[in-house]
């Protein structure tokens, strides 16, 4: 299981390095469109509709080293009130349980950016793009999300 930690450890802090650098491009974007409007006095026409392609893929990107990190948002008072045998067992229920429904969510939003691939569906916006493009992070995302919650649960509680 020590392997399979290094593997996941260094898939998300890649994803999160790509969304620290997917983050920079918005902000760059965002001052490139200022100045092109304000000081130029010629907006951009693709801005806007590029930081809103860019938004998600940074957002979900992140996702995998806050979960790796348990740095998501969890209320624990309850289990934690159990006594500490029985919150590392209830742990790895819910571990497991997120596991599934994370698992669950890649496949749905895989299966959905597969049928929007083969059907050639672009964004209806002034930059074209084809949609499944956009869901293909979440998709990835969600299912490294899914291996470090069943890792969780298989390992039970440990330092990352």
């Amino acid at each position: 299981m020590p392997a399979l930690k290094r593997i996941e450890k260094a898939v998300a802090e890649g994803m999160a390095f790509l969304s620290a650098l997917l983050l920079a491009t918005i902000a760059s974007l965002f001052v490139m469109e200022i100045f092109m409007r304000y000081a130029m006095n010629s907006p951009t026409k693709w801005s806007n509709d590029v930081i809103s392609f860019i938004m998600p893929a940074m957002i979900f990107l992140a996702l995998p080293e806050v979960t790796r990190r348990k740095q998501h948002i969890a209320i624990t008072f309850l289990v934690e009130a159990l006594g500490e045998a029985t919150a590392e067992r209830w742990g790895r229920v819910l571990a497991l349980v997120a596991a599934i429904v994370s698992a669950s969510t890649a496949w749905i939003v895989a299966a959905s950016a597969l049928k929007q691939f083969s059907t050639g569906i672009l964004t209806n916006t002034v930059v074209q793009v084809p949609k499944w493009a956009l869901l293909s992070p979440i998709a990835f995302s969600f299912g490294v999300v899914s291996l470090i919650f069943l890792t969780t649960a298989l390992a039970g509680r440990d330092e990352t």
